[in-house]
C-alpha cells in the first residue's frame, strides 16, 4: 500500500444498518430527482403517499453506488482522491491500512493521515501520475512493528467524460505473504541446488506427450561436459549410453512405459576425454488411467563409488591372499628350514647328504626372502606412496648383460639372448630396480613359453628415452586377461609346473617401478608374433630430476 498507516487499529463493527458509503449525506439528498422529491413530500400527506413512485438515484449517484458496492467486498485497498488530494472514496481494507475507519479518512489528505516523510512520498507519486497521465504499478515497502509489509500498488488518473483529469485512483494489494512464499520457494530451490551439487546428482523430467526431456543445470558437469549436452529427447540421450549397456537400459525404459513402475538403472556414458563414466539413474513413472504420462528421475555419477567398491573388494581379496601366503607359502619353507636345522643340531645327515641339505635350506630361505620382498614392494606401492628409487648414472647394455648371464646360469636348458642397438643406452636410473623389472619379465617369459623356444631381450637408445623389450613365443595372453594384466594377484594361465608358485604380484611391481621412473609399459600378444612387453624409460626420471634440482647441504651452508 502506498499510503501506509501511522498506527494500526482493530477492525470496527458498524451498528448502522447501512455501512458508510464515503459520500456526504447532503449530496445524497441532492441526487434525488424532482419526482422523487414530490414523492417524498406526498409521503407526509397520508393517502397520496401510497400512490407516489419510489425515489430514484441520479446517474452519477448510480455510478457511485455501483463503485462503492464493488470496492466494499474487495480484499484490496481501493481509494480515490480529487485533484487536491482529498480522499473521496475508500473501502474498509484501505482505511484499515491507515489504522482508521472509513469516516476518519474521507475528506482528509495524506499529510493529515501519515508521517511527513511517508506523506511526501505518496504526494510525489500522485504528481508523477498526474504529470504523465499514465497508470503505474510498483511495489512499496511499509515498515511495521511486526516487520516490513509489502504492497503491490496500481495508481492512475480518473478522467471525466470530456477526458479531463478529475482525480487519482489507487488499488493496493498486500503481497507480504506472497513474497514470503516466493522467497521460501527460492531458498528451497537454492538448497536443493546446493545438495545436488554436493552430491553430484542431476535431475531430469521427461514429458512423454511432448517428447522432450528437461535437465537440471548441473547435468553437463555430471556428464563430463559432453558437447551439445545430453540432448532434449530420449533418443538423443540414448546415443550417449555406451553401446554395450544401451540395449539393456532401453529395455528397462520400455518395460516401465508398458507397465508403469519405478526402477533403477546403472549404465556407462561416453565422455569427451577419458574412460566412460558409470551413471546410476533412479526413475519415477507418473501415470493416468494406467498409461505412463511422465518420467522423473535423478542421474548420479557413481564411477568413483564403484571404483571404491572394487578397491574395497580387492582389499578383502588381498587380506585373504595374504593369509594364504603367510599360512602356506612362508610357513612351508620356514618349517623346512627349522626341520633341517634340528637335524644339523643333532649331528647332521650323512656326509654325502650334507651338501644337498645346505642347498635345500638356502633354497627355502631365498624363497622366503623373495616373497617378503614382493610383499614389501606391494605394500609400498599401495600404501606407502609408491616405489622408492636410488637413481644413479648407468648403462642399460651392462644391465642387460648382467641379467642375461644370471638367467643363463639359473636356466641352463633354456635359451636367453639379448641385443642392443648402437644408440646411446645411458641414463640415470635405479639399476637394482630395473634389474628387478627385467628379472620379472624374463621369469614370466620363460614360465609361459615352450621349453624349446628362446626368450629375447632387446634395448635401443632414442633421443629422449631408452626402450626395452622382452619377447617370447607360445600361447598368447587371453583377451579377457589383457585389461587386468598389471593388477595385483592376477595370475596368467597355468602353462607350466612352475606357474603354481606365482603370487600375481610380479607384473604389478614391474609397472610400479616403471612408473616411478616416469616410464611406460605396454604388452602386445597374439598367436602369430607371441608376447612382447615394451618398456620406455626417460633418460632422467622425475625422481632423479628432483635430486638434481635440490641444493646440496654444503652449497646451502656456503650461502
Amino acid at each position: 500500500m502506498s499510503e501506509p498507516p501511522a498506527k494500526k487499529r482493530s477492525r470496527r463493527t458498524e451498528s448502522a444498518p447501512e455501512p458508510a458509503s464515503g459520500k456526504p449525506t447532503a449530496s445524497k439528498r441532492a441526487a434525488l430527482t424532482g419526482d422523487a422529491k414530490q414523492a417524498a413530500k406526498g409521503s407526509r400527506g397520508g393517502r397520496a403517499a401510497s400512490t407516489a413512485p419510489a425515489p430514484t438515484l441520479a446517474p452519477a449517484d448510480k455510478t457511485y453506488e455501483v463503485l462503492r458496492a464493488l470496492t466494499m467486498d474487495s480484499p484490496d485497498a481501493v481509494s480515490a482522491k480529487d485533484l487536491q488530494g482529498r480522499y473521496l472514496l475508500i473501502n474498509e481494507p484501505g482505511a484499515r491500512a491507515f489504522g482508521r475507519t472509513v469516516e476518519q479518512v474521507l475528506g482528509k489528505v495524506d499529510s493529515e493521515l501519515l508521517p511527513p516523510e511517508m506523506a511526501a512520498a505518496v504526494v510525489a507519486k500522485d504528481r508523477q501520475v498526474l504529470a504523465t497521465g499514465q497508470t503505474i504499478t510498483f511495489e512499496d515497502v511499509e515498515p511495521t512493528p511486526n516487520g516490513p509489509r509489502i504492497w503491490l500498488s496500481t495508481r492512475g488518473v480518473m478522467k471525466d467524460s470530456a477526458g479531463q483529469a478529475m482525480g487519482i485512483f489507487s488499488i493496493c494489494r498486500n503481497i507480504t505473504e506472497h513474497q514470503r512464499v516466493e522467497e521460501d520457494q527460492s531458498l528451497n530451490v537454492e538448497r536443493l541446488r546446493l545438495v545436488m551439487e554436493a552430491a553430484q546428482v542431476g535431475t531430469w523430467d521427461w514429458d512423454l506427450q511432448a517428447g522432450r526431456i528437461r535437465w537440471s543445470e548441473n547435468i553437463d558437469t555430471i556428464l563430463g561436459g559432453v558437447p551439445g549436452g545430453p540432448g532434449d529427447t530420449y533418443e538423443a540421450f540414448l546415443q550417449r549410453v555406451l553401446a554395450e549397456d544401451r540395449t539393456r537400459f532401453a529395455q528397462q525404459v520400455a518395460a516401465a512405459l508398458k507397465a508403469p513402475a519405478d526402477f533403477e538403472a546403472e549404465f556407462q556414458v561416453y565422455v569427451p576425454t577419458g574412460a566412460p563414466r558409470w551413471m546410476r539413474a533412479k526413475v519415477r513413472v507418473l501415470s493416468r488411467n494406467g498409461q505412463a504420462t511422465r518420467m522423473l528421475g535423478t542421474l548420479k555419477d557413481v564411477t568413483r563409488e564403484l571404483q571404491m567398491e572394487e578397491e574395497s573388494r580387492r582389499a578383502v581379496d588381498f587380506q585373504e591372499q595374504l593369509v594364504g601366503i603367510v599360512s602356506h607359502d612362508i610357513r612351508s619353507p620356514l618349517g623346512a628350514i627349522i626341520s633341517w636345522a634340528r637335524i644339523m643340531a643333532a649331528g647332521g645327515p650323512p656326509p654325502e647328504e650334507q651338501q644337498r641339505t645346505f642347498k635345500r635350506i638356502t633354497s627355502a630361505a631365498l624363497r622366503i626372502e623373495r616373497l617378503t620382498r614382493l610383499l614389501l614392494d606391494f605394500a609400498r606401492a599401495r600404501l606407502g606412496g609408491g616405489i622408492t628409487l636410488e637413481p644413479r648414472r648407468c648403462d642399460m647394455r651392462d644391465l642387460l648383460q648382467k641379467v642375461t648371464h644370471e638367467f643363463r646360469v639359473a636356466y641352463p636348458d633354456r635359451g636367453v639372448s639379448f641385443e642392443v642397438d648402437k644408440g646411446d643406452t645411458h641414463g640415470t636410473w635405479d639399476p637394482d630396480r630395473l634389474a628387478q623389472v627385467l628379472s620379472n619379465l624374463l621369469e614370466n617369459a620363460l614360465k609361459y613359453s615352450p621349453p624349446d623356444t628362446q626368450v629375447q631381450l632387446a634395448a635401443r637408445g632414442e633421443k629422449e628415452q631408452v626402450v626395452l623389450a622382452v619377447h617370447n613365443q607360445g600361447k598368447p595372453i587371453p583377451p579377457e586377461l589383457m585389461p587386468h594384466i598389471f593388477e595385483p594377484f592376477r595370475r596368467g594361465p597355468q602353462a607350466s609346473r612352475t606357474a603354481k608358485t606365482s603370487y600375481g604380484l610380479g607384473l604389478y611391481i614391474v609397472q610400479e617401478i616403471v612408473h616411478a621412473h616416469g616410464g611406460t609399459i605396454e604388452v602386445r600378444s597374439n598367436i602369430e608374433e607371441g608376447t612382447t612387453f615394451t618398456v620406455c624409460l626417460p633418460r632422467v626420471p622425475p625422481a632423479a630430476m628432483e635430486l638434481i634440482r635440490r641444493p646440496s647441504p654444503v652449497a646451502a651452508q656456503r650461502q
